[in-house]
């Protein structure tokens, strides 16, 4: 077969997208060995083969206002994407996540490019601006998602969309679940997101409620668990003269091992989730995004699992409740009521355990290159 039909572009902007998109070319490849990858992705992509035109740090920003700031250099990447994409002329094209990016990108391609465009990880237009569905009507060749009831909700808009389970469900629940005790000293994560403006607006917060807490709890402790993506330098000014130290471990099994965790709503929460770790989900971004964001959400929570549950499992924090005082109270009140702690747990355990579907990356790798 000629090589050329083994090109293959695949795009991933964020961290989360640069994990699954790696397992994803892992299972391609042995699928296919001769495949050939390029387009846009992080460390761990690059370590399975892909050739990447930028680096993944520049291109993770949240937010309308951080966006449009950034707004000619991602024009620029988009260009060089289009002209890449272009001179290779790729047989199949798989966009993950990353929609602000990536539903652009889709409208432009469908101009020039006879490829097959998959779109791996559906945008949350159930959450918010769902008039992009059009969008992937008429662009998107194959749409995969991570949760079964998006494909009931793609059904109502005339989108076949295709479910083979969450990979990170799947690998990560633990076989026990955690064990609390009144008399217990916690081990408590803070986990700021996975984004340099994320620790902006959260670490000095979560660095204060840390020290507020110890005062009242010295036996506790802290430590500060982030993306690969995160340069634990980034960290150290906001921790100098503390005891919290930065965890560089994997994020899942620095969760793993700790009793509790503060979190940033995003795919964190979710892997907080799949360790049955109780938490606390946080997230504030600029005044301007906020508002923005606020008038056109649809969903009364902003964690996954709570969204899963249809129902408040999780504390959230968000925006203006975000204070070192609320933190504090809410984290005192959650550490000294155990019976909440278990039940938390046993609540998140019913939520995702039916979606701990077996060899979830296999199943979509041999899915996008048999069809």
């Amino acid at each position: 077969m000629n090589q050329r039909k083994h090109n293959l572009v695949i795009i991933a902007g964020e961290s989360s997208g640069d994990l699954h998109g790696a397992h994803l070319m892992h299972h391609m490849k042995k699928i296919n060995p001769k495949i050939v990858f390029s387009g846009l992705g992080g460390q761990k992509m690059k370590e399975e083969g892909l050739s990447s035109l930028f680096p993944i740090k520049k291109l993770a920003v949240m937010g309308f206002w951080e966006v449009l700031k950034n707004i000619i250099f991602f024009l620029r990447v988009e260009r060089t994407v289009l002209k890449h994409i272009k001179k290779t002329q790729p047989k199949k094209i798989i966009l993950i996540d990353y929609p602000g990016f990536n539903l652009r990108l889709a409208k432009k391609l469908k101009s020039f490019s006879r490829a097959q465009i998959i779109y791996y990880i559906s945008p949350q237009l159930w959450a918010w601006k769902e008039e992009r569905v059009q969008i992937i009507k008429k662009h998107i060749d194959r749409l995969i998602v991570l949760f079964p009831f998006e494909v009931n909700w793609y059904k109502k808009h005339k989108i076949k969309a295709y479910y083979f389970g969450h990979p990170l469900i799947a690998q990560s629940l633990p076989t026990k679940a955690k064990s609390f005790s009144s008399n217990q000293q916690f081990s408590i994560a803070l986990c700021p997101g996975s984004r340099a403006q994320e620790i902006k607006q959260h670490l000095p917060i979560l660095i204060d409620t840390a020290l507020q807490y110890t005062k009242i709890n010295p036996n506790s402790s802290f430590k500060i668990v982030c993306a690969p993506n995160i340069n634990p330098k980034l960290l150290q000014p906001y921790i100098k003269n503390t005891a919290i130290k930065v965890d560089t471990n994997p994020i899942l099994s620095s969760f793993h091992n700790v009793d509790f965790a503060i979190v940033a709503s995003g795919t964190a929460a979710l892997e907080c989730a799949v360790t049955l770790t109780p938490m606390i989900v946080i997230y504030k971004m600029s005044f301007l995004s906020w508002v923005i964001t606020k008038n056109i959400v649809r969903t009364p929570f902003a964690s996954i699992i709570n969204i899963l549950a249809e129902k408040q499992i999780s504390l959230e924090l968000l925006q203006n409740q975000f204070t070192t005082n609320n933190l504090t109270s809410a984290l005192t009140k959650k550490l000294n009521n155990v019976a909440s702690l278990t039940q938390e747990q046993q609540n998140i355990l019913q939520t995702i355990q039916p979606l701990a579907l077996n060899q979830v990356y296999h199943k979509t790798a041999e899915h996008i290159i048999q069809n």
